[in-house]
């Protein structure tokens, strides 16, 4: 999905009026002032730029303009989970477990990150990384869980800006029936 044009639409911004640039992925276009904005993983480049490449920014969220955000997205292989259910089961346990680890144990999380994740990337990089991850990986029904209504509002949304033209069926695109087997009352059922 493109957020760009859609968030553009949404503020009905006239993109005639716009030179469109392709870009790459280090954040230079924006350092050496060859674009105005520039989309980016909120992850890290937002660090970067303010902290290595010393360039202010000001986020622009597509959530503030009326577009949701559905987290991060596992896509698996239906036939690989009709047929190995259980191991799939075992593999999101134990992935969303680690969210809930990582979600009450901030500090320990970063110091994990340094010691497996090598010096490339530094302790305040890694505790930025860390707080702009944790919100969005929480919700009252567990880590993980899966929104279909804002599924939906995103494609609803796509589909009137005209970023996607046809409406696929919520059904065909998102299975939550695996996550009412991970979660229960809020926390993993785990092992």
């Amino acid at each position: 999905m493109r957020r760009g044009p859609s968030t553009l639409a949404y503020d009905k911004v006239d993109r005639t009026k716009i030179t469109e640039v392709p870009v790459g992925f280090s954040s230079v276009e924006l350092k050496d002032n060859l674009v105005d904005v520039l989309p980016v993983f909120t992850g890290n480049e937002p660090f970067v730029l303010k902290n290595q490449l010393n360039t202010p920014v000001e986020l622009i969220l597509p959530s503030n303009y009326g577009f949701p955000s559905v987290g991060t997205t596992m896509v698996a292989n239906t036939d690989y989970i009709k047929n190995n259910r259980g191991v799939f089961l075992r593999f999101l346990k134990a992935t969303m477990k680690a969210q809930e680890y990582f979600i009450a144990n901030r500090d320990q999380t970063i110091q994990i990150a340094i010691q497996y994740g090598g010096t490339a990337t530094s302790k305040d990089q890694h505790a930025f990384i860390y707080d702009v991850s944790a919100p969005d990986m929480k919700s009252p029904k567990g880590v993980g869980w899966i929104d279909k209504n804002a599924w939906q509002q995103n494609i609803d949304l796509l589909l009137s800006l005209g970023v996607i033209k046809t409406k696929p069926n919520i059904d065909d695109l998102v299975d939550t029936s695996l996550m009412d087997e991970v979660l229960k009352d809020g926390k993993v059922v785990f092992p």
